[in-house]
């Protein structure tokens, strides 16, 4: 079943401050927040996000954003799939998964294949 989205990119960061403190993503890009603090600004809105806090930034959302103590993050870049429709619209800003439970579980496992350099 196609979901509408194709993950291109996976990582693991740390930042004393962002490049882009104002802009767009290149991409649609999911932040989830493993250490520190920043804060973003999108249609008006400012928010804190802090460890535990996960952020969904589409490429076509201009945001404000700089770090209020060192961050280190998991950064998901994806892409919508031409001439496929999500089931749903996407979101952005912090959001709140109703199972945080899974959401973490697949963050870990995310993360144990991150650096893997064999064919799995």
């Amino acid at each position: 079943m196609d979901r509408g989205f194709k993950i291109l990119r996976t990582t693991i960061a740390s930042r004393q401050e962002f490049t882009v403190r104002d802009g767009y993503q290149e991409t649609h890009a999911i932040f989830y927040l493993k250490e520190g603090s920043f804060r973003i600004e999108i249609d008006g809105v400012t928010e804190e996000i802090r460890a535990g806090d996960c952020v969904i930034l589409p490429n076509d959302v201009r945001f404000r954003r700089n770090v209020v103590s060192p961050i280190v993050f998991g950064y998901i870049k994806f892409a919508r799939i031409p001439g496929a429709e999500p089931a749903l619209p996407l979101p952005h800003g912090k959001i709140c998964f109703k199972d945080r439970a899974r959401f973490l579980s697949t963050i870990a496992a995310m993360e144990a294949f991150i650096d893997r350099t064999d064919a799995l």
